[in-house]
């Protein structure tokens, strides 16, 4: 189902003003070595870094 421009309009304008919406994107964490996006039960993440599987040697 695609948006109507009004509901994008919307979306950016709430965007923009910082309100969260019920479906906010979270992002994939990203290893610290090599710098690539990986998913998050594909390597290891700790509350200060970040490796994928490839740079772990997995």
């Amino acid at each position: 189902m695609a948006f109507t421009e009004a509901e994008k309009q919307q979306w950016h304008a709430d965007r923009r003003a910082g309100k969260s919406t019920d479906n906010d994107y979270t992002p994939s964490p990203t290893c610290g070595h090599c710098g690539n996006p990986f998913s998050s039960g594909a390597g290891m993440v700790t509350d200060d870094f970040s490796l994928c599987d490839v740079c772990n040697g997995d």
